[in-house]
């Protein structure tokens, strides 16, 4: 008997833990969606013309930002495990030689990016 019991709640723990969130997800989408959909229908009957749903062009620069600092991101985890391997280091000794090598990379990769787009704006008003 203990063991069906068990098996339920790990069975209820994992459709809590997954199916929920992605089942809210997808009933707000399609509810947003629709609701989106019924007022466009409204302001037609009315007459009127709907805004275009055009996407604005993404902002290069935040992509930019976002790419360097994930390559800072991969390259600092990268080398703190390897520099964690070779010197052979427990758990402990490792998360200290892997914090400050990520933070280093991303401080790095943030002067890229700075560079890079300072020289990406001088460009751009020439």
């Amino acid at each position: 008997m203990n063991d069906i019991f068990g098996s339920v709640i790990a069975i209820v723990a994992i459709l809590s833990a997954i199916a929920l969130p992605i089942g809210l997800g997808v009933y707000f989408a399609l509810r947003t969606a629709n609701y989106k959909h019924n007022e466009r229908m409204e302001m037609i009957k009315q007459g009127l013309i709907p805004p275009s749903d055009d996407k604005e062009i993404p902002n290069r620069l935040k992509t930019l930002k976002n790419a360097t600092l994930l390559i800072g991101l991969g390259l600092g985890v990268g080398i703190g495990i390897v520099i964690v391997k070779s010197f052979n280091l427990n758990e402990d000794e490792g998360f200290w030689a892997i914090a400050p090598t990520v933070l280093l990379f991303l401080g790095i990769s943030h002067l890229i990016y700075f560079f890079m787009s300072k020289k990406y704006n001088e460009t751009e008003e020439d």
